[in-house]
């Protein structure tokens, strides 16, 4: 037995008792769950981590760990047990003898108001938008590859274990927020542009799930003017955003094309209607080759279907649906014809995604959308104040026209049964969504092609009158005029953390600190030294509002994440950023944001 007295925690100060209470009633609804199944018991211990990380920012006494405050948290509610049965023995005098109250202590009648308070089970919102609690299992297919493998993703582990350190030891912790910004900035980007409405634009994505579900997709119409930019969140897997990402874009161009420009491409397809920018992901070349094929026909069925041209609503909305069906018609057909099931293009059609897509032509803005991402622009008022216009509306429980809508489409017989629990059928969290098969195959098609791979439960409980889902896109547009500023398009991850104004907010203070990242520019050659002594002092205060990332889209996630009425709690920030992914989603989803920025100048000389 080693002769080494184990050291002793010093002794709890009043204050610091107080402080701890005042965490654990922010905290207690995780901490004092009463279920022990392993995810919980990860998400417990993860919780714990943030509160120590929160008590040692606000202390004035000592740094405590985890276990500490833990333990002692166990010590005040046996104590506090303790003192209200002693009381309460002596309100009644079951005990005998004359009453000897002794002095209540507030701490002790806090802890027992909280403790009496049953706790339920809890209910994971960012696990995935495709399952609820209680039914069927996560379908992930992210083990059926459709892109080629990127690099590896940093890993957290180190900054986990960074952390770890720095709570034992209290050394510096710039080293850990260096990493924390890398993780933050390892996805990030930014593209100029020399002509037209649209200035630059950021983009980056934060992964919660392993693999990320979410995918972003930006793109330059080659044989028409405009751009194209859509952020896609998936659920169930990844394979239906990644797949759509990577198709959806070019279906929209070709539905822009004018008829004779369509049939001169069918002809002579010699260049890509569309340029990928910032492509990273490649498919894997069987899916290339069924997927080249549908465009192909898809090219053909548009030359022969009469529109009305330059009918930009009706071009995002027949890409979307197009290609929403192609994703079944790519599974389907070739069962019928040869009784063969493509696991691959069977797992894109079963995973799922929510889509924003925009196109912007000069002063017009035209925004697509399927399911609950969003798309908000930034305008500054006359008297320099931001606004947020929330340009898209959700296709979830929150929208009573939605529901109105699926109760219309379904007899009256299912109105209890086709949303319960604010999800379709139970399962699906957005109303609607590309992909999802499971929600619009008929009873036939899911027994003989989906069945075989996941099993009875592939049909959803109470699936009387397929379809249920739809992936028909809501079209708005938006004449720009010079006080818009810019648009963010982001999946729900932000905005489960940010409002549109917070957001836009961010991203107005962004734009005026990020001119302190280029060196200083003299408004004129001539000019005095006290006016430049002046404007090098204007500088020097303005510099405290420089952000710390350059890239506004990063600048987004690390306050949605991090952000208090304070700041940016760096310590609360990397230890969400260090946790695994089992555990980080139980706190927030994946993370996708565009901001594109408007050319004001461009647009106050466009004619109204």
């Amino acid at each position: 037995m080693s002769g080494e007295k184990r050291k002793r925690s010093p002794n709890w100060l009043p204050s610091e008792k107080s402080l701890l209470l005042g965490l654990i009633e922010k905290h207690f609804r995780v901490i004092e769950n009463k279920k022990t199944d392993g995810v919980t018991t990860k998400q417990k211990f993860a919780e714990w981590q943030i509160l120590s990380h929160e008590y040692n920012s606000q202390t004035t006494h000592c740094s405590r760990t985890a276990e500490n405050l833990k333990n002692e948290w166990e010590y005040m509610k046996k104590k506090a047990k303790k003192e209200e049965s002693y009381r309460r023995m002596h309100r009644i005098q079951t005990g005998g003898g004359p009453t000897n109250p002794k002095k209540e202590d507030p701490l002790d009648s806090k802890i027992i108001s909280l403790i009496k308070t049953s706790a339920v089970g809890l209910f994971n919102h960012f696990d995935s938008d495709s399952v609820a609690p209680d039914s069927l299992e996560r379908h992930n297919f992210a083990e059926v590859q459709v892109i080629l493998p990127e690099e590896p993703e940093l890993c957290n582990k180190d900054l986990e274990t960074e952390l770890n350190e720095i709570q034992k030891t209290g050394i510096d912790s710039n080293e850990v927020l260096m990493q924390v910004t890398v993780i933050l900035r390892k996805n990030e980007y930014n593209k100029e542009f020399s002509s037209g409405s649209v200035k630059s634009y950021d983009s980056n994505q934060l992964a919660s799930n392993d693999p990320i579900e979410d995918t972003r997709s930006e793109a330059l119409c080659k044989l028409t003017p405009g751009i194209l930019m859509g952020v896609f969140d998936g659920h169930g897997g990844p394979a239906c955003a990644q797949v759509i990402s990577k198709r959806l874009l070019k279906y929209i161009a070709a539905a822009l094309l004018p008829m004779d420009s369509l049939n001169k491409f069918i002809k002579e397809p010699e260049e890509s209607l569309v340029e990928i920018i910032n492509d990273r992901v490649e498919l894997i070349e069987d899916l290339k080759t069924i997927y080249d094929n549908s465009f192909k026909q898809y090219l053909l069925d548009l030359a022969k279907t009469p529109r009305k041209e330059s009918d930009v609503n009706a071009s995002l909305e027949k890409g979307i649906l197009q290609l929403d069906n192609d994703l079944s018609r790519e599974v389907v057909e070739p069962f019928k014809n040869n009784g063969v099931i493509n696991p691959k293009t069977l797992s894109v059609a079963l995973s799922g995604a929510v889509v924003c897509v925009t196109y912007i032509d000069g002063p017009h803005l035209y925004v697509a959308n399927v399911g609950d991402c969003n798309a908000v622009l930034g305008t500054k008022t006359e008297e320099n104040e931001w606004v947020a216009k929330k340009i898209t509306k959700e296709h979830n429980s929150e929208n009573y026209d939605e529901l109105k809508r699926i109760w219309n489409e379904h007899p009256d017989s299912e109105r209890k049964t086709v949303i319960r629990r604010d999800r379709l059928l139970g399962e699906l969290a957005p109303l609607r969504s590309m992909g999802d098969y499971r929600y619009k195959w008929s009873t036939d098609v899911l027994t003989k092609v989906a069945v075989p791979l996941i099993g009875e439960k592939a049909i959803p409980a109470n699936y009387h009158t397929p379809p249920y889902l739809t992936a028909k896109p809501d079209i708005y547009y938006h004449r720009l005029t010079p006080k818009d500023k810019f648009l963010i398009i982001a999946s729900d991850g932000i905005w489960d953390m940010l409002t549109p104004l917070q957001a836009v907010k961010l991203v107005g203070e962004h734009m005026k600190g990020k001119v302190f990242f280029n060196p200083l520019k003299l408004p004129k050659k001539n000019i005095q030294l006290s006016d430049i002594n002046e404007l090098l002092l204007h500088r020097k205060e303005s510099l405290k509002s420089k952000p710390k990332d350059r890239n506004a889209a990063t600048h987004l996630i690390r306050n949605a994440i991090g952000g208090t009425e304070y700041g940016v709690d760096h310590s609360r920030l990397a230890h969400l950023l260090s946790l695994s992914p089992d555990v980080s989603r139980m706190f927030r989803d994946d993370m996708t944001v565009t901001i594109v920025y408007f050319d004001s100048e461009f647009l106050r000389q466009c004619p109204t």
